[in-house]
C-alpha cells in the first residue's frame, strides 16, 4: 500500500472512529434528555417515588428510548378505594415517544420480562396487574400450574382524526402467544382531546365509551393464536376427567365433543364452511395455531364493541378460521 492508500484509509477509519465517538456522545446526550424528561413528568404526576429504573438510554434521534429494570410500585387512593399498580420488567423500549405534542400519534412500547408480584400491598389490582391476575393466572391454574414466568408484551398504534390502527402481542411462556390487529374508522377526534385533557379518564372502559364517537367502527380484526402449553395440558386434563367419571362401559371422544361444541356454539360466528375443523384441532391440540381473520357482514360499531368487552358478544362477529 502507497502512501497515498494509507493516507486515504486513515482517513475513512478516522472519519468512521469520529462518528462513532460522536454517535455515543449524542446518544449519551439524549439518553440523558430522556431521563430528565420521565423525571420531570413522574414529579408531574407525584410518581417519582413509584417508579425506578437502573438506565435509560436514548438514540441521537430521539426516535428509540430502552430502559433497563423498571419497578412501578404504585398505589392510586382515590378515598373509598385504592388501585394498585405494581409490576417489574427487565426492558422497556419506548419507539417515537420523542414528540414534543401532548398525544403521541404513532408509536409503540415494548415490555420485556414482565412480572408481577403474587400479591399487591395494597389497593385493588389494576392495569397489567388485574390482566396478570384475571386471564394469564387464571387460564395457568385452570391448566393445572400454579407459577408462571415472566411474560412479554408489545403494543402499537397509529391513529389520526378518522382511522386507528392497533396492535397487541402478548407471550406468556407455558401459557400461549397471542397477537391482535385491528382497524378502526370513526371520529376520534373527541377522544384525542379527552386523552390530552385527562388521560386517566380514559383509562377506563366508562371513559373510552365516552371517549368513542358513534360513528366509530370496527372495520378488521385479526387474531393469531399458538400454544406454549395452555391448551396441551387443559386437553390432557379434560380427557383424565372424563376417564375418571365415565363408566366402563362408556366409550369417550373428547374430539367428537369438542366438534360438537364448535357446531353447536361457535358456527355461528364462523364464516368458512369448515371453520370448525382448525378451531377444534387447536382446541384439542393437533395443531397449536390458530388464526381468527375477520369477515364481518358490516362495520361493527361502537356499542357492539363496548358490550363485546362486557362479555356481550354479538352474531356480527364472524371469522374465516384457519
Amino acid at each position: 500500500m502507497d502512501k497515498q492508500q494509507q493516507k486515504t484509509v486513515a482517513i475513512v477509519v478516522g472519519s468512521f472512529v469520529l462518528l462513532v465517538i460522536l454517535w455515543m456522545a449524542m446518544s449519551a446526550y439524549a439518553s440523558k434528555q430522556a431521563e430528565n424528561k420521565l423525571n420531570e413528568k413522574l414529579q408531574e404526576l407525584g410518581m417519582q417515588d413509584a417508579v425506578g429504573w437502573s438506565s435509560i438510554k436514548s438514540s441521537p434521534l430521539g426516535g428509540k428510548t430502552v430502559i433497563k429494570d423498571l419497578n412501578i410500585d404504585y398505589v392510586l387512593d382515590l378515598g373509598v378505594m385504592s388501585f394498585g399498580y405494581e409490576m417489574n420488567a427487565l426492558k422497556v423500549v419506548l419507539n417515537n415517544f420523542n414528540s414534543e405534542a401532548q398525544i403521541i400519534k404513532d408509536a409503540s412500547f415494548e415490555l420485556y420480562g414482565v412480572e408481577i408480584p403474587p400479591e399487591l400491598k395494597s389497593g385493588k389490582r389494576n392495569g397489567l396487574a388485574k390482566f396478570h391476575t384475571n386471564i394469564l393466572m387464571k387460564g395457568a391454574l385452570q391448566s393445572g400450574i400454579s407459577d408462571l414466568p415472566p411474560f412479554d408484551l408489545n403494543l402499537a398504534w397509529e391513529i389520526d382524526d378518522n382511522e386507528a390502527e392497533l396492535g397487541f402481542v402478548v407471550i406468556q411462556p407455558e401459557m400461549a402467544d397471542i397477537e391482535v390487529d385491528a382497524v378502526l374508522n370513526g371520529n376520534f377526534k373527541p377522544l384525542i382531546e379527552q386523552v390530552a385533557k385527562n388521560p386517566n379518564r380514559v383509562a377506563n372502559l366508562a371513559g373510552l365509551q365516552a371517549g368513542l364517537d358513534r360513528s366509530t367502527t370496527l372495520e378488521f380484526l385479526d387474531i393469531k393464536l399458538k400454544d406454549d402449553g395452555f391448551v396441551k395440558r387443559s386437553h390432557d386434563l379434560s380427557k383424565r376427567y372424563a376417564l375418571a367419571n365415565a363408566n366402563p362401559e362408556d366409550e369417550i371422544d373428547i374430539e367428537k365433543g369438542v366438534i360438537n361444541l364448535c357446531e353447536n356454539e361457535f358456527k355461528q360466528y364462523l364464516s368458512n364452511k369448515n371453520g370448525c375443523d382448525p378451531v377444534s384441532e387447536f382446541i384439542t391440540a393437533d395443531n397449536d395455531e390458530l388464526q381468527l381473520t375477520s369477515e364481518f357482514p358490516s362495520p361493527i360499531s361502537s356499542a357492539v364493541i363496548v358490550n363485546s368487552i362486557n362479555g356481550k358478544t354479538s352474531s356480527n362477529f364472524k371469522f374465516s378460521a384457519h
